[in-house]
């Protein structure tokens, strides 16, 4: 019926929590909805004669044995789903008092008979079982690092003697006197040296 539908898909919708609130919606605030939701339709939807009947959209050509059996399967998974989520919400309000899952206050809650709540057993095993959570490493490729040189004050760089040049490398080199002197720049630029001879001096 509109009512068992309507029940089950709101129990079904109840997961505020992963959505970012502070709690999911207790079961008195999902019941009164359910009951006002249902009570405005029932007063104010009239309908439209122009609607396709029958949801599950069965062939024509089948005979109406065959439909109100499928019809009475369906209605039947949409009690149970609505069941079961009336007793998960229940068993979810229990952990979250602290309480202990005893199958007479799970009925209580949930609005249905502890007999009932006794045909869902899996249901109060799966709540009662801790969720696992499973943690991925990432395995990083260890990059080589490349030795950097210590500067640090207890290893003083070491300085070459007086005359010697600091480098190896550079023990080719004549002293500074007689190397060519670089190429101007600004002004002085692309202008000729004078000589001793050309200034007179």
């Amino acid at each position: 019926s509109f009512m068992r539908s309507l029940d089950a898909y709101a129990y079904n919708h109840n997961s505020f929590l992963k959505q970012g609130f502070s709690e999911n919606l207790p079961l008195s605030s999902i019941r009164a909805t359910v009951k006002s939701v249902g009570r405005w339709t029932w007063d104010r939807y009239t309908g439209d004669r122009r609607c396709h009947r029958g949801a599950m959209q069965l062939d024509g050509s089948l005979s109406l044995t065959e439909r109100q059996s499928l019809a009475a399967k369906r209605t039947h998974e949409l009690r149970h789903k609505a069941t079961e989520s009336k007793i998960r919400a229940a068993c979810r309000q229990l952990q979250d008092q602290g309480k202990a899952l005893v199958r007479s206050a799970i009925a209580t809650l949930a609005g249905v008979s502890v007999r009932t709540v006794a045909s869902y057993t899996h249901i109060l095993t799966e709540v009662a079982q801790p969720t696992t959570v499973s943690v991925l490493k990432v395995s990083r490729k260890t990059v080589p690092m490349q030795p950097k040189q210590d500067r640090s004050p207890a290893t003083p760089p070491v300085q070459a003697p007086v005359g010697q040049p600091a480098d190896s490398r550079a023990s080719g080199v004549q002293h500074g006197v007689h190397q060519i002197s670089a190429v101007p720049q600004g002004p002085q630029a692309g202008k000729p040296f004078k000589t001793e001879h050309e200034d007179g001096s």
